[in-house]
């Protein structure tokens, strides 16, 4: 994983959370996200202690305490953070021994337990949470090297390719439901291996549209899917600019971006309808140089993938609920800290 990124491209895989709000076909237009004149109201996170966060892969919230979850998805661990921000205690370990996460990339909340996606021993681990600490709950085994997980009612829906489909969904009690979503690709020719690489993707659900949110990390296309399978909608975001990638032969793939390019770094719910999709904008100068993109957010209705605005100068989104946003500010070290504050979405 590229170190630039830092606490941003693990987000790539973040699952929302606390999905509050559907609405009616004609959203407003959004002209910006307020975030409580840029002040936190509680930091998470100790750069100088043994719990800051290497590369945060999602955030979720406890529904009652008020506690925050934050996902490293580089030390497979999991800090468990009180309502005012001071460390609790942590859970989750790399491999794939007793607490082990391997290599983790998604965090939901459940009805008794907090859920995470462990890629490397494709499964879903789940935990129940204590004063103290965490026990495993038990695991449920998914067959397919999934890249983002998240959760509507009893099913979980993980992001892979796998059977020629993208989304597969699971019970609560880890069996398969059903499969669907095209593979995204460039061809009619692709190979498995650089379909393989463009199904990178995150998925996000809309709980109170029962809808699926499906994004291409290097193509910048956003999709919306119902919770049975079918396409609702289907969207590129506006003025991408994909990288070169191209398969030479059956066994390689290969990605070139000499002047620049466009990746998708982040995805989430916020409430009122809004999706925000925030895309990375490497420059020339950001790739020689080993700096860090800029951030343009763009905002998409759930219901009908319209697009109706954009922002610049919006920290990456780790997460949301309806009043609070998780935040992930990084220092010139490369060290993450998560930000919670107010927010509130202003229409033009």
């Amino acid at each position: 994983m590229d170190r630039r990124l830092a606490g941003l491209s693990a987000i790539f895989w973040l699952s929302s959370a606390s999905l509050q709000y559907a609405h009616a076909q004609d959203r407003p237009l959004v002209k910006r996200v307020d975030i409580s004149d840029g002040a936190s109201l509680l930091a998470v996170g100790d750069a100088l202690g043994s719990h800051y966060f290497d590369a945060v892969g999602g955030v979720v919230s406890e529904a009652g305490t008020g506690r925050v979850l934050v996902l490293d998805s580089r030390l497979a661990r999991v800090n468990v953070f009180d309502s005012a921000g001071r460390y609790q205690f942590q859970f989750g370990s790399p491999g794939s021994g007793p607490t082990g996460i391997g290599l983790p990339v998604g965090l939901v909340m459940t009805d008794h337990s907090v859920a995470v996606f462990d890629q490397e021993n494709r499964r879903i681990r789940e935990f129940s949470l204590g004063n103290r600490n965490a026990l495993v709950r038990r695991d449920l085994d998914v067959p397919i090297e999934g890249r983002s997980m998240c959760r509507i009612g009893q099913r979980y829906f993980v992001t892979g390719s796998a059977g020629g489909t993208l989304i597969h969904a699971f019970g609560s009690d880890g069996r398969p439901i059903a499969n669907f979503g095209e593979p995204f690709s460039l061809t009619a020719t692709d190979t498995p291996l650089l379909q393989d690489r463009l199904a990178d993707s995150q998925v996000t659900c809309v709980e109170e549209n029962h809808l699926l949110s499906l994004a291409s990390r290097y193509l910048g296309e956003l999709r919306g899917y119902s919770t049975d399978g079918k396409l609702q909608w289907r969207v590129v975001m506006p003025d991408f600019h994909a990288m070169n990638i191209s398969a030479p032969s059956a066994n390689k793939v290969t990605f070139s971006a000499a002047n620049g390019y466009d990746e998708i770094a982040s995805m989430a719910y916020l409430h009122e309808g809004v999706i925000v999709v925030q895309v990375a904008q490497w420059s020339r100068a950001a790739l020689r140089t080993h700096s860090r993109p800029t951030i343009r957010s763009h905002f998409v209705a759930a219901a009908t993938g319209k697009l109706i605005g954009s922002q610049e100068k919006l920290d990456v989104i780790a997460g949301a609920t309806s009043s609070r946003i998780y935040t992930i500010v990084t220092d010139s070290s490369g060290v993450s800290r998560v930000r919670v504050s107010r927010f509130r979405i202003v229409s033009q």
